[in-house]
């Protein structure tokens, strides 16, 4: 790696001409390997820094990089099985149902409906609290506690899917620290930015990349609904192996300048059963739109309609009904 390396650093002193997505990728290429280096160290000192609260606090619990979920396990009861409705007195954020739970009195109020819950005392309240989190999704039947940050206000939960215990149920109780407290919490999905090597991170792009530079960099361009990239095939392609449940990834370009200019470019990675996509709209004049938007989908289809001309629409969706459309191509 390091004599690699140094023939990329010599390469890029020299006055030579690099096409633009090369020349993105021996940038990235060395500002990752330096950052992964960084936030090694960062992690290898916090990890150690957790490791010794724990023991002078007595806490026992689970670490993982610059994680803070002391104890967590998932729930074994179906949710259907419950003799109350949960949703009545839990907050619902980003497709998850939670509860704060401060006090023995509450605790022992929802373990008569949810027998399975972490063991707690009424000792264990001085010091901690109890964040019960359920799913909506059936795409996330096991789930846990992948992070947990916070700042002067917020405390952050992000959940994540486990591959390896699918079969358990979608409840998941946390014992969490009182030193983590916060006024507000913020549930949510872990985000999994769609990645793939032969391709810029959609943050280091320039601003002003072009749709020609797109072609070049070998992403399927749509300019004014006609794919005027050579890739077209790569659309039906990309569909079918998803299908067929293999493993893929496709970035598309979507340029309009009819009215008032705009580029949006998605990411889209079909992986883990899912579509994950990454939205970059920064090239957009519309104020309203956002910057950048992460969501998944369950369900990828082409349609087709015949207005004097076939037109075909990409279109994404998910079991909450939420819908994406790509772009329509002639």
């Amino acid at each position: 790696m390091k004599e690699i390396e140094e023939v990329l650093k010599d390469l890029s002193k020299k006055d030579t001409i690099i096409p633009q997505q090369i020349e993105h990728r021996i940038d990235y290429t060395l500002k990752t390997k330096q950052k992964n280096e960084i936030n090694y160290k960062i992690r290898k000192l916090l990890t150690s820094t957790i490791t010794i609260i724990l023991v002078l606090l007595g806490t026992s619990g689970l670490v993982y990089g610059l994680t803070t979920a002391y104890e967590y396990f998932t729930q074994k009861t179906a949710v259907s099985n419950y003799s109350y409705d949960y949703k009545e007195d839990m907050e619902y954020m980003n497709r998850f149902y939670y509860k704060k739970i401060t006090n023995f009195n509450d605790y022992l109020k929802y373990k008569e409906n949810m027998s399975n819950l972490i063991e707690m005392t009424e000792e264990d309240f001085k010091d901690n609290f109890l964040l019960i989190i359920i799913s909506t999704s059936p795409y996330m039947p096991g789930i846990y506690v992948s992070n947990i940050e916070t700042d002067d206000k917020i405390l952050y939960v992000e959940i994540d899917r486990d591959n390896e215990n699918e079969s358990q149920k979608e409840i998941l109780s946390v014992k969490i620290s009182n030193t983590l407290d916060r006024d507000e919490i913020h549930v949510d999905r872990a985000k999994k930015i769609p990645k793939s090597d032969g391709y810029v991170p959609l943050e280091e792009l320039p601003k002003d990349y072009s749709k020609e530079q797109a072609v070049l960099d070998n992403c399927v361009v749509i300019y004014n609904s006609e794919v005027i990239s050579d890739n077209k095939f790569r659309i039906e392609q990309f569909v079918e192996n998803t299908k067929n449940n293999k493993e893929d990834f496709i970035r598309i370009v979507r340029v309009q300048d009819k009215i008032d200019y705009s580029m949006s470019i998605f990411d889209i990675q079909y992986i883990e059963n899912e579509y994950r996509v990454y939205l970059d709209q920064t090239r957009c004049n519309n104020e309203k739109v956002q910057d950048y938007i992460y969501n998944t989908y369950s369900n990828m289809e082409i349609s087709s309609y015949n207005m004097n001309v076939k037109l075909n629409q990409i279109e994404l969706s998910n079991e909450f009904k939420e819908n994406l459309c790509v772009g329509f191509y002639f």
